[in-house]
């Protein structure tokens, strides 16, 4: 996965997301700090042959982004 295609990434997932998580108990900046950490794991998975996506490559960054997401909320109940 090179630059240009995480560029694409963040300009068609990321607005999505930042407007998903600031009307599910989050902020701006938590939507930052949690598409960071799932494009983390999409690098990582990739480099590593592990990445297996099913849909389109949006679909499963957006999915990941949200269960990234649930998951600190039930940590921080």
């Amino acid at each position: 996965m090179d630059n240009s295609q995480l560029n694409i990434l963040y300009q068609s997932v990321f607005p999505k997301f930042k407007s998903w998580i600031t009307n599910n108990l989050g902020s701006s900046e938590d939507a930052h700090d949690t598409f960071q950490e799932v494009l983390e794991m999409l690098i990582i998975r990739d480099k590593m042959g592990n990445l297996n996506v099913k849909s389109s490559i949006e679909a499963y960054v957006m999915q990941a982004c949200k269960y990234k997401w649930i998951d600190q909320l039930r940590i921080k109940k």
